[in-house]
């Protein structure tokens, strides 16, 4: 007996395995492609909403242009969102997460939910306790919880060799997650950056499984995001704010500095 959830969409059509395979390659000429525009410009973040905040944390070289799907999305269902940009997301994961945590700090950004994408998820789930009291939910989509053998074609980055499996890191990390509540695995059928493929979730009774190829399709195909947008409303509709509740609009200052 399989121990996650499928997800299985009311709306969207079943799309054959070609087409996603297809988009996932067009997704991943539009994420390099959103790397070096990142360079320049950043994708804003949008501070003001009705609902709880939820905070986007890009992966390995990821830039906030990875969301701009999910984060329109997450805007129309009435959350407050914001993108945070950690340099050129290559360096120290355990650094990566001291500077997420004091970026919530810095934005007095509390009971939020966060949606870290591949080691994004890593960045989110090491942070500290003050850090992650201020969460409400965090979601890792496609991260490499147990590490990933894909890490050994770039041996010269701190972060990749950090995921390398049972790595120092990986192995410390392993035991920080397991005592983590709040937290839920999102992770396709299919990715061709796990190896293994088991190493995008511990085995929890409510990670998700999105029956789809494509390591990008997670947080940009339609079905990811509508999968992650769900899995938000729901956790939301428990205890909802009231309505008369709203985030007020505040500047944003992205960190480009650093690897």
């Amino acid at each position: 007996m399989a121990e996650y959830l499928k997800y299985v969409s009311d709306e969207l059509p079943n799309r054959p395995v070609w087409k996603q395979i297809l988009f996932e390659f067009l997704y991943k000429l539009e994420y390099f492609s959103g790397y070096f525009l990142g360079i320049f410009f950043d994708l804003s973040s949008r501070t003001s909403g009705t609902k709880r905040p939820v905070v986007l944390v890009p992966g390995l070289i990821g830039r906030t242009w990875n969301f701009r799907r999910l984060r329109k999305r997450l805007i129309q269902n009435g959350h407050p969102v914001y993108l945070i940009q950690l340099g050129f997301q290559v360096g120290n994961i355990i650094t990566k997460s001291q500077k997420l945590e004091k970026f919530l700090d810095q934005h007095k950004i509390t009971d939020c939910y966060i949606i870290g994408h591949s080691m994004g998820g890593l960045i989110a789930s090491s942070m500290g306790y003050r850090g992650r009291d201020r969460v409400r939910k965090l979601y890792t989509v496609g991260s490499p919880l147990k590490g990933t053998y894909i890490s050994y074609l770039m041996p010269i980055f701190p972060a990749t060799l950090q995921m390398i499996p049972q790595s120092r890191f990986i192995k410390n990390f392993r035991i920080v997650f397991n005592s983590i509540s709040n937290v839920q695995s999102i992770f396709a059928k299919h990715d061709e950056v796990m190896l293994p493929q088991s190493s995008s979730h511990m085995g929890r009774f409510d990670d998700v499984l999105i029956p789809e190829w494509g390591h990008l399709n997670l947080i940009m195909g339609p079905l990811g995001i509508e999968c992650l947008s769900e899995l938000v409303r729901g956790e939301e509709a428990k205890d909802p704010l009231p309505e008369t509740s709203t985030q007020p609009e505040q500047k944003i200052k992205n960190n480009k500095a650093g690897k």
